[in-house]
């Protein structure tokens, strides 16, 4: 009996399987690179325009338009113990700017040089401030490179008259007062001073 229960008991019990270690692995992680943040967008720098410019030759001084004129125009009547410009032979475009100035009479500096000067001769005077010593001597050099033709072969920024100051406040006057006499009239009038930049007034000057 006890033989029986023991073949019952040895009979195939259900297979247990072996316990097996199940090992979750992480799912594989690709490393992909970041795509990289668009560089920040750099100004558009401009463009320099290459200069195409050529170095201007100055042209001749332009004469300002102007109204017909003529000596009967300015009209001034002899006054005795007084001379008019219309006593020397000046251009008409000096006489024009005379007049622009409101000139009729010549002051008794100007009276007693430009009867010199204007022949050629030379001249000196001493009369006090504001009696018209500056353009004693200016009609005089506006006169005589009116009425003289420049030479043909001459050096660039060549002057054909040299005046010398001694203060730059008085060169600055002769100046406008020489631009103001040679307002009709082809000539052109420059002015330099010292303790100023030399190669600009240089170059100033070789541009006329």
């Amino acid at each position: 009996m006890l033989k029986a229960l023991k073949n019952i008991f040895k009979k195939d019990a259900p297979a247990t399987s072996a316990p097996t270690e199940t090992v979750n692995t992480p799912p594989s992680v690709t490393a992909t690179p970041e795509k990289a943040a668009p560089a920040a967008q750099q100004p558009k720098s401009k463009e320099s325009k290459a200069s195409t410019k050529k170095p201007r030759s100055r042209p001749a001084k332009p004469i300002e338009p102007q109204t017909p004129w003529s000596l009967s125009d300015f009209v001034v009547e002899p006054a005795e113990g007084k001379t008019r410009f219309h006593d020397f032979a000046l251009t008409p475009e000096l006489m024009h700017a005379i007049q622009d100035l409101g000139f009729p009479y010549c002051t008794p500096i100007q009276a007693q040089v430009l009867g010199h000067t204007l022949a050629g001769k030379d001249a000196i005077g001493r009369a006090q401030t504001g009696t018209g010593k500056t353009a004693a001597f200016l009609i005089s050099i506006i006169s005589q490179l009116t009425q003289t033709r420049p030479p043909d072969e001459r050096y660039m920024g060549e002057p054909r008259a040299l005046i010398i100051a001694p203060t730059r406040e008085l060169v600055v006057q002769i100046a406008n007062d020489a631009i103001a006499l040679t307002k009709y009239t082809n000539l052109n009038v420059m002015s330099f001073v010292g303790g100023m930049d030399f190669d600009k007034q240089r170059k100033l000057l070789e541009s006329r």
